[in-house]
C-alpha cells in the first residue's frame, strides 16, 4: 500500500520459511509531514497483528530534516544535537559520541567516551588518506592519479602495495611478508584466476563463467586447492552442486 506520493506504507514479506498458508508479516511506516523521513516504522509481525499491538521503532526530526531523537520499541532512546559542525550523539546508556565534521561534511574527529578520539584525513577525489585511533596507531593509504590505492600500512599488518589494471581493477598485491597473490580478470572485470605465491610455493583458485546451461553471466564452476563446486541454473533460480 502506498499513499499519494508513491511511498510504501505497508509492506509484506514472508518468513525466512514459509509453509502452506503461513500468514505474511506486516510492516507500517508513517512519514514526517515536514521532512518527508520515516517517522515510524513497524518491526515486522503477522498480517493479522492490530495496529495498535504493533511495536513501532519512532524518529524526530529538527527543522532541517536532520533526526534528533530515536526511539525505540522498548522505549530505549538515542538523542542527537547539532552545533555547527559538531554532532552529539547520546544513546540509551548516556554514552555521547561526539563527531566534528570538515566543511565538506566529512568526519575529522570521532570522540567516543568510552574509547577516545578517532582522527581521519582525506586527500584527493574525497578518499580516506589515513586515520589515527585513540591508541595512536595509524593506518595510511596511498593512492595514485587515479584514487586507486597503491599502498596500504596498517599498524598490525605492516605494509601491502598493489597494482591495478586500467580500469582499477586490482591486479597483484603483496603483504608485508613478501606474500603475493595476482589476479586474472576477464573482460567484464569478473575474477577468472587467484594465485597466491609464498616462499615459491603457489595455489591457484579458478572461476570459469558462461558455460553452464542457461547460466550466462553466471559462475559455472570454482576449482580450488580444496576442491571442486559447480553451478546449475533452471531458469532464474540457480542451485550448487559439490
Amino acid at each position: 500500500m502506498f499513499d499519494s506520493r508513491g511511498r510504501a506504507m505497508r509492506v509484506y514479506t514472508h518468513g525466512p520459511a514459509p509453509k502452506p498458508n503461513t500468514p505474511r508479516l506486516i510492516q507500517v511506516i508513517e512519514y514526517d509531514p515536514l521532512s518527508g523521513n520515516v517517522a515510524r516504522r513497524s518491526a515486522p509481525a503477522a498480517e493479522d497483528t492490530l495496529d495498535s499491538q504493533l511495536a513501532f521503532d519512532e524518529y524526530e526530526f529538527d527543522a532541517l530534516g536532520r533526526e534528533i531523537r530515536h526511539t525505540t520499541p522498548w522505549n530505549a532512546t538515542t538523542t542527537t544535537s547539532y552545533d555547527g559542525f559538531f554532532i552529539e550523539m547520546t544513546d540509551p546508556l548516556l554514552h555521547n559520541t561526539i563527531t566534528e565534521l570538515d566543511a565538506l561534511g566529512r568526519p575529522v574527529t570521532i570522540t567516543e567516551a568510552a574509547n577516545g578520539k578517532t582522527k581521519y584525513v582525506y586527500g584527493p577525489f574525497d578518499t580516506l588518506r589515513s586515520v589515527t585511533d585513540p591508541g595512536g596507531a595509524v593506518t595510511k593509504w596511498t593512492r595514485d592519479a587515479f584514487a586507486r590505492v597503491r599502498q596500504l600500512e596498517e599498524p598490525d599488518r605492516g605494509t601491502t602495495t598493489f597494482v591495478n589494471d586500467g580500469f582499477g581493477d586490482v591486479l597483484a598485491s603483496t603483504d608485508a611478508l613478501g606474500r603475493v597473490i595476482a589476479f586474472g580478470v576477464d573482460a567484464l572485470g569478473r575474477v577468472q584466476t587467484r594465485t597466491d605465491t609464498h616462499t615459491g610455493k603457489s595455489l591457484t583458485t579458478t572461476w570459469t563463467w558462461d558455460t553452464a546451461p542457461n547460466g550466462i553471466g553466471r559462475l559455472h564452476m570454482l576449482e580450488s586447492p580444496d576442491g571442486i563446486k559447480t553451478y546449475a541454473y533452471s531458469g532464474s533460480e540457480g542451485s550448487s552442486k559439490g
